[in-house]
């Protein structure tokens, strides 16, 4: 078999013939040739092992336009696919770079890839279940903490411990330390959500969970709370108030009163249309239980407020949840303040 695999790959010349010792002569060249080759593989195999030579450098070796491997002090980088659309592969000091270099800076602890232009992902090196793996957005790890890579947001998710944990960060500068805020953890426990949970697509219908929460331990008979509503439900056209609008709402709101010994249970729905003049509230329902005196009003700022009073808000705890109805909008967290008072209305 090894003959006749040999005899194939002769050179054959158009109008001639070899004799059998011409035959056997050019295939003893070709073995000794082919044990050459096995012998120079084996010791490239054994160099690499010892460490000697960078195994990616010797992986890649220049073929031509479409491949080409350049080696650089502390990496490689890797070129495939020649021409404008290439990828680059650079790594150096356990970091992996497409289409971008790695910062210089990253924690010495990490095994890390960054990707494009703020894609980063990033392991620790050492084994163990509080060894956390993180995929982020516009930040990359360092000694320092997570830093920013360009003038932007962040986010990030990460995983250690059996924790899953969401987390966002505002608009920060590259090279500074971004502060996280977690909004979201899973574990074997459950989910939990910071900040408000938005269920929905944003069409009508779309529920926002927890986009208020408020507790006082203050003594206040017959005292109010005010829910302010966001600028879009303000009263008034003009300066002031550029993104307002006629717009309807549907708000829960949902608690318990100590010193009432009751639940508070309030739901308020209706249609706010602002005008030169003033703002009008109409087709406006507010029913429930454990308040008294409850429905919306318009405050001196222009803005609509939903109003309810209790015999005493002392330890009394309230949380305030919203749905888009109508041409009305998703409240997001935060967008709703709530304050007590003794007046009716401020």
């Amino acid at each position: 078999m090894a003959m006749l695999v040999c005899l194939l790959v002769l050179p054959a010349t158009e109008g001639t013939s070899l004799s059998l010792e011409d035959k056997v002569s050019a295939m003893a060249a070709q073995m000794n040739a082919m044990k050459d080759e096995v012998q120079a593989l084996r010791q490239e195999v054994a160099t690499l092992r010892a460490g000697k030579v960078d195994p990616v450098a010797k992986m890649f070796k220049e073929s031509g336009e479409s491949s080409r491997q350049l080696a650089e002090e502390g990496g490689v980088s890797i070129e495939l696919n020649g021409g404008e659309t290439s990828s680059y592969i650079h790594g150096a000091a356990g970091q992996v770079g497409i289409n971008v270099e790695p910062e210089s800076d990253w924690a010495g602890e990490d095994s890390a890839i960054r990707i494009g232009g703020n894609g980063a992902i990033w392991a620790k090196r050492d084994q163990g279940s509080g060894k956390s793996f993180t995929m982020a957005q516009n930040v990359y790890d360092t000694n320092a903490g997570d830093t920013y890579i360009s003038n932007d947001k962040a986010s990030k998710y990460s995983q250690h411990s059996g924790n899953h944990k969401f987390f966002t960060a505002s608009r920060g500068s590259a090279g500074d330390v971004a502060t996280f805020q977690e909004k979201m953890s899973v574990n074997a426990a459950g989910a939990s959500v910071s900040g408000g949970l938005v269920v929905g697509d944003s069409v009508q219908g779309t529920v926002t969970f927890g986009v208020a929460r408020f507790f006082t331990s203050a003594y206040g008979s017959n005292h109010y709370y005010h829910l302010r509503m966001p600028e879009v439900f303000n009263s008034f056209e003009g300066p002031g108030a550029s993104s307002s609008r006629s717009a309807m709402w549907h708000i829960r709101v949902t608690g318990y009163s100590f010193s009432d010994a009751s639940k508070i249970d309030l739901t308020s729905v209706g249609y706010n249309t602002h005008r030169s003049n003033g703002g009008l509230i109409s087709r406006s329902q507010t029913t429930g239980s454990g308040f008294t005196n409850g429905g919306p009003y318009h405050g001196t700022d222009g803005r609509l407020y939903i109003k309810f009073r209790l015999g005493d808000i002392y330890y009394s705890t309230v949380r305030v949840d919203s749905m888009r109805v109508g041409n009305g909008i998703v409240i997001n967290p935060g967008d709703i303040t709530i304050t007590t008072s003794a007046s009716a209305q401020l």
